[in-house]
């Protein structure tokens, strides 16, 4: 009988362990990637801070002529490699800093955000249009699943 009990005593303690583990998941997972794409930002602007202006200039340029031929109608494969990361993209409102990459596999979405081939490298200037894309409601990443609270003329980087 006292072997009964202990083994229905441990056998609770095992439920209780994994259904407090199973709570705890989500919010441990989301804090895992989210402090993974603040590292990679970081050393994102580390590398970008140690560029000389030379290569800046010319992976601008680069962009720029793609940027230039998506405005005039010309479809044509993106200068950067898939996976390529492009700089981040951060909205105060909601509390997001994510990395953008180029491409939008699953690979990338796992770590941020996609530029959408067919649209703008997100550097800005006239006639360019990007469009990015995430995932939303995913239980271990945040990632774009609070987007619907912006409103029109809410403010990001």
């Amino acid at each position: 009988m006292k072997i009964f009990k202990k083994m229905y005593i441990c056998l609770l303690i095992l439920i209780t362990l994994i259904a407090f583990g199973m709570l705890l998941y989500p919010s441990i997972s989301n804090y895992i990637n989210n402090k993974y794409a603040v590292s990679t930002i970081v050393k994102y602007e580390k590398h970008i801070e140690n560029i000389e202006k030379e290569e800046i200039n010319k992976l601008l340029k680069k962009a720029s002529i793609y940027n230039s031929d998506i405005a005039k109608g010309r479809i044509s494969k993106s200068k950067f490699k898939d996976g390529y990361m492009l700089g981040y993209v951060d909205i105060p409102k909601i509390n997001i800093k994510l990395p953008i990459y180029e491409g939008t596999s699953n690979e990338v979405l796992k770590k941020g955000v996609g530029v959408i081939d067919g649209t703008s490298i997100p550097i800005g200037g006239e006639n360019t249009h990007s469009v990015l894309s995430a995932h939303t409601g995913l239980t271990t990443q945040k990632l774009f699943t609070d987007i619907d609270q912006l409103k029109k003329g809410d403010f990001f980087i």
